[in-house]
């Protein structure tokens, strides 16, 4: 019963995907969470994972994650729950040992923050209205870019036609555009 034909039924699903825990999505992550976070066994387990999904886009050093999070253990021991996480699929590492960061996938991150925002942030995400907001902002990068697009189109329709004129002794205009049916053959001079 997912509307997929409109920005409200879009969001619906993908609220519904995340926030759902019998969701198909749902579900399929907490597999990989359940048996990994047990196997970590640790309660910064939890708090790695998210703040590496929140900033996935580079490498943290286990060093660098104790600082940032203030964790309460020895370096050593923060590495081998990076290590955990890392043999679980839940985190990638980077091309040396101590090198970690969070998967790019933007699903795991939203299941994270739904699951775990609220127990180590203290507030429970509002991510229906945080999907609206992506939707507006996409809605209005791409009537940004069809204006664009219209604007390019139409300088390059001026181009073309100039240098129609300029080469050729007679051409008719429905040569560049389809839509226009009268085939009168145009000179510069009847222009």
């Amino acid at each position: 019963d997912k509307d997929l034909t409109t920005a409200d039924g879009v969001v619906d699903a993908v609220n519904y995907e995340i926030s759902y825990r019998r969701s198909e999505m749902s579900d399929t992550w907490n597999e990989y969470l359940q048996l990994t976070l047990q196997k970590v066994n640790e309660r910064y387990a939890k708090s790695l994972l998210l703040h590496l999904s929140k900033h996935a886009d580079r490498y943290w050093t286990p060093k660098e994650l104790k600082g940032e999070l203030q964790i309460d253990l020895s370096i050593d021991k923060i590495q081998q729950r990076l290590v955990q996480l890392s043999e679980g699929d839940l985190i990638d590492r980077g091309v040396s040992d101590i090198q970690f960061k969070g998967l790019s996938d933007g699903t795991l991150n939203l299941i994270l923050r739904n699951r775990f925002e609220e127990e180590i942030a203290g507030f429970v995400p509002d991510l229906k209205q945080e999907f609206h907001k992506q939707v507006d902002s996409l809605t209005m990068e791409n009537r940004k870019l069809r204006g664009l697009l219209n604007n390019l189109s139409g300088k390059l329709a001026e181009h073309q036609l100039a240098s129609a004129f300029r080469s050729r002794k007679r051409f008719a205009l429905s040569l560049f555009f389809p839509d226009v049916t009268d085939t009168t053959r145009l000179s510069i001079t009847q222009v």
